[in-house]
């Protein structure tokens, strides 16, 4: 059964309230892959040494510890068309709630369901907590926290 967890973000003065869903396995795994090779191309080597790009669990390991340490910053330095599929790929695990029925986001629709840009990155960052927290690194999510569930700290701020 994946991982789920709500979340109720102030979007602009509206309370809205989301479901965050774990990606397949599969899924996530090449979602990893994907941007620690995204991150090594971007000359990010030094914050991955050693990394082995064709083994799945060493890119789990040093990608998801990088991710889960330095937050969505560590995709600054990415070409952004390679990285616009992962970030869209986390807000599609996420589900709008409205009267007990949940609608699902994606690129295409979010705008008409989404005000705030913050709202957007709350999302993202709640979605990689919450496939990242297998790694049990960090203080945690506040929100992983009140669910009782260990998660990973994401920082969004620039260094």
């Amino acid at each position: 059964m994946r991982k789920t967890k709500e979340i109720t973000i102030d979007d602009r003065g509206t309370a809205k309230t989301f479901r965050i869903t774990e990606m397949p396995a599969t899924k996530f795994e090449w979602w990893i892959i994907q941007a620690g090779r995204a991150l090594l191309g971007a000359g990010l080597g030094k914050e991955l040494p050693g990394v082995n790009i064709n083994s799945a669990e060493d890119v789990q390991e040093k990608v998801g510890n990088l991710l889960a340490n330095e937050g969505l910053t560590a995709l600054n330095n990415v070409d952004l068309d390679k990285i616009k599929p992962l970030y869209d790929q986390l807000l599609e695990c996420c589900e709008l709630k409205v009267d007990n029925f949940y609608t699902k986001l994606d690129p295409d629709t979010v705008d008409a369901q989404i005000e705030s840009v913050k709202t957007l990155f709350t999302l993202r960052k709640e979605a990689l907590v919450l496939h990242l927290d297998f790694l049990e690194v960090g203080a945690g999510s506040p929100s992983a926290h009140s669910a009782g569930k260990r998660g990973a700290t994401i920082n969004l701020q620039k260094r």
